[in-house]
């Protein structure tokens, strides 16, 4: 999803939103693109992966109904924050509402999940977000009472959502101060901001992709309804990507030419499957990833860190790799947590190559901003026999170090961790690196040593996304910790 669409690094609410103050209209920014100079025409660029050009993706636009599905979401999320904050303290898990929002897409019933953004059909015992509420200290209990009752309220929003309108109201452009444009709609009340940058690269996006679409809506409209889906998922904190030098040797050394999670505001390749087809399609959305069928080709796979999605992913990429007979290969970029999914990642059949870097050496793009990760950067590169032994698509033990080097840069960190108190963690048996050639990954590359389960439900203090001037606090407040710790030591 980025949601995305959304991303595994998809931002927690700020303390402030935890402490139901309210937050300011913040500017959502959008990662560089590969522009128009190679692009190819959507007939052609569909002949050459094998699909058919001619599928549409029911776009849809209507500010209205957006909005009311924008405030919709947002009582669902605060009402999730809200129920980890009775007692005083917040007991927020990291990205749990995010998380819940992917479980609860992947196991709702085909006819429930109407509706592109509000989850239907959602199961009242989500096994997602009750274990995130049980490793934070909630009793099964709590966690299932707090479960519950977040699915009924999601189940009657969704029944509830009114339908699109006739009319589309008329949208505002407006300029500021900065370089920032607003977007507006004074008749439903809906606003939002994009950077210079994001404003140019959706305008466009969309001049190539809408007549393909076959959307009949204006540029106004389907950005300003863009804009509203990713403030409700949390703007540009779900927009992480990698850095412009790593899809430039992608594009150059692996011959990437799409990417299958990704979104108009942080994708690299002017087509990209996304979480939302349905307003996304005139910006050049091949729908879903899940829906996506190539018989060739090779693509970048960034994919929200949520359990559930891991394993659907690993899935159709399992599928896809059996049946197709031509060259077909999957660069996999993800945070190597320590993760009963992600380690299936790395051990699956189809893995030619793989490569770590490390936390303090990575580099991700948030906008235009460069962010780090608080943990390494994994990427696998996923390939049946015919991409193996092809030498366009072939991951060399030259490529993977160029790869590699790419990925690294200064960057700013996403925040200080605070001290978890289950102890140290097993360390990972990690992948060699790129130098040392294409690696195979076996089943017994997995670590020897799990978690106790009595670990796993000690209380933990997780950390909360903070805003720019908040983060800065805290990293002052983190630096000098840090020289006190040190000079406590040595006295």
């Amino acid at each position: 999803i980025s949601a995305q669409a959304c991303r595994h690094h998809s931002s927690p609410p700020c303390q402030d939103h935890l402490m139901g103050k309210k937050q300011p209209l913040l500017a959502q920014d959008a990662t560089p693109w590969q522009g128009f100079a190679v692009a190819l025409r959507h007939s052609d660029f569909c002949r050459a992966i094998g699909i058919d050009a001619k599928k549409r993706h029911g776009c849809k636009v209507d500010i209205s109904q957006e909005f009311r599905r924008h405030l919709a979401f947002s009582r669902l999320r605060k009402q999730l924050i809200d129920a980890c904050c009775t007692g005083g303290a917040p007991r927020y898990p990291s990205m749990a509402f995010e998380r819940w929002w992917f479980s609860a897409r992947d196991h709702a019933a085909p006819a429930a999940e109407a509706d592109p953004l509000l989850p239907g059909g959602v199961r009242r015992d989500d096994p997602t977000l009750i274990a995130d509420l049980e490793r934070v200290g909630f009793s099964t209990a709590q966690a299932r009472r707090i479960a519950s009752s977040l699915a009924a309220s999601a189940s009657k929003v969704v029944a509830t959502l009114p339908q699109p309108g006739a009319a589309a109201p008329p949208v505002t452009v407006n300029r500021l101060e900065g370089g920032q444009v607003e977007l507006a709609c004074a008749a439903v009340g809906a606003k939002t901001l994009l950077s210079a940058a994001a404003f140019a690269k959706l305008k466009a996006l969309h001049g190539m992709h809408a007549a393909v679409s076959g959307s009949a809506s204006s540029f106004e409209h389907a950005a300003l309804v863009v804009a509203l889906r990713y403030r409700s998922l949390g703007g540009s904190g779900f927009q992480l990507a990698l850095p412009s030098a790593a899809f430039e040797v992608l594009g150059r050394e692996f011959k990437v030419c799409a990417e299958c999670f990704a979104s108009p505001l942080n994708c690299w390749f002017a087509r990209y499957c996304s979480a939302f087809p349905d307003c996304e399609a005139p910006f050049g959305s091949l729908g879903s990833f899940f829906d996506f069928e190539p018989a060739c080709g090779a693509f970048e796979v960034n994919p929200p860190f949520a359990p559930a999605m891991l394993a659907s992913m690993r899935e159709h990429l399992h599928k896809l790799l059996a049946k197709a007979t031509a060259p077909l290969s999957f660069v996999i970029a993800l945070a190597n947590w320590d993760h009963d999914e992600v380690r299936s990642l790395r051990q699956s059949p189809y893995v030619q190559a793989s490569l770590l870097v490390p936390q303090e050496e990575q580099q991700w793009l948030d906008g235009s901003t460069k962010r780090r990760a608080p943990v390494e950067l994994l990427i696998l590169v996923l390939q049946n026999v015919a991409a193996a032994k092809d030498p366009d698509f072939a991951a060399t033990p030259r490529r993977m170090d160029l790869l590699r080097r790419s990925c690294i840069g200064d960057a700013v960190p996403l925040g200080p961790r605070k001290k978890r108190n289950v102890g140290s963690d097993t360390a990972e048996s990690v992948a060699p690196a790129a130098s040392s050639g294409p690696v195979r990954c076996e089943p017994g590359d997995a670590p020897a040593v799990e978690r106790s389960s009595q670990l796993l439900k000690c209380r933990v203090r997780l950390p909360c996304a903070r805003r720019p001037m908040w983060r800065l606090v805290k990293l002052l407040q983190f630096a000098k910790r840090q020289r006190s710790d040190s000079i406590r030591k040595k006295k």
